[in-house]
């Protein structure tokens, strides 16, 4: 059917512009008279193939719009004659295939091209038949159902959908473009076991604070971060005990590696290092920073065995790798849970002191 409507209206554009030829008049004669006889036939067909009186008027309901159902009245409707006069019409379709040849022919000799009749003729929607229940005189009615799209639905699940990944992306597009953080750090700080010239020194657990500023150059950042840390004294280890035994021959002296003594006295360090690191972003409101920082740094020990106290003040080189988990709670604020490995140079008297240390970051994004 949308052939023939289609041929219809070309032959009408045609027939309204002017003659321009004895061929081109022929030949719209000729295809005018093979489509009126194609419209009688498929007309004598749909008249012939019902039994049952015609549907009413006022029962029927076509809408111009192509969205819009179309409802056929259910009573009087045979099943097997409306599929046979449907395929009495898709059998007439390759008698019309000549007719295509022949109307791109006409059209290519007059360099004319005709624009979509879509824009003159609405689509025609073809009804879905369905079995309903049977009737009272045991014939089975046909319902005419046109698909529906859920475009509504689909629409509105989309701009949801969208409207989710939209505040996402907003939210991660802000924390971008917030270039400067401030943060505070505070953390437990380990001491491992060093050297105090050719004695051992172990240490208490100590604590550290720490500023830091960063420019972030998208997940790339550089800054500078003032350090302090403080912890105590534990005991110095590896003092040579004299253990003289006597023997038959002569005397000797046998030194042991086992002695130990408390020692006292609070050390300090203050560093300024600069750092580079790279702060990967996991999902809308988690992160990983990941830091290593490299200065110098003023170290302050002192150490007291009973009444002796002996105090060195050294500038050292101090060096640190972070590497934490942390939380963006907005455009603004955060928090980082981090651990830390970090040490400085040996000194005069003192070997190259390390630390661990686990702690806690606030940190303001502007």
């Amino acid at each position: 059917m949308k052939k023939i409507f289609f041929h219809i209206y070309f032959l009408s554009v045609l027939l309204c512009s002017p003659a321009q030829g004895n061929e081109r008049s022929k030949a719209l004669d000729a295809l005018q008279s093979k489509i009126d006889s194609l419209n009688a036939r498929i007309l004598s067909l749909r008249n012939n193939g019902r039994t049952s009186p015609t549907i009413n008027s006022s029962t029927e309901k076509i809408s111009d719009n192509t969205s819009s159902p179309v409802f056929l009245n259910k009573q009087g409707v045979n099943k097997t004659d409306d599929y046979r006069i449907l395929e009495e019409v898709n059998s007439l379709n390759p008698q019309l295939n000549p007719l295509d040849e022949e109307i791109k022919a006409v059209s290519a000799q007059e360099n004319t091209q005709l624009p979509k009749p879509s824009l003159y003729f609405d689509e025609v929607n073809q009804p879905d038949y369905q079995l309903e229940t049977k009737t009272g005189n045991g014939e089975t009615a046909l319902v005419a159902e046109t698909k529906q799209p859920n475009s509504d639905k689909t629409n509105e699940n989309e701009s949801k959908k969208t409207g989710g990944e939209g505040s996402q992306s907003d939210f991660i597009a802000d924390g971008h473009s917030k270039r400067n953080s401030f943060s505070f750090y505070y953390g437990f700080t380990m001491p491992n076991k060093s050297n105090f010239r050719k004695y051992g020194i172990q240490f208490h657990e100590g604590q550290q604070f720490s500023l830091e500023y960063l420019r972030k150059f998208d997940s790339f950042f550089l800054g500078a971060t003032f350090a302090t840390k403080v912890y105590e004294n534990k005991k110095i280890t590896g003092i040579r005990v004299d253990d003289t035994i006597k023997g038959r021959s002569a005397d000797y002296i046998h030194l042991v590696e086992t002695g130990q003594i408390n020692a006292f006295g609070q050390n300090r360090l203050f560093a300024l290092s600069i750092n580079g690191g790279w702060k990967p972003i996991l999902t809308d409101r988690i992160f990983m920073k990941n830091k290593i920082s490299m200065g110098m740094a003023f170290s302050d020990r002192e150490l007291k065995i009973e009444e002796q106290m002996l105090t060195q003040s050294d500038m050292v080189l101090y060096y640190s790798f972070l590497s934490g988990l942390g939380i963006q709670w907005n455009d603004f604020f955060h928090t980082l849970f981090y651990y830390q490995f970090d040490g400085q140079s040996e000194t005069e008297r003192f070997d190259d002191q390390t630390f661990h240390e686990l702690g806690i970051s606030f940190g303001i994004d502007y």
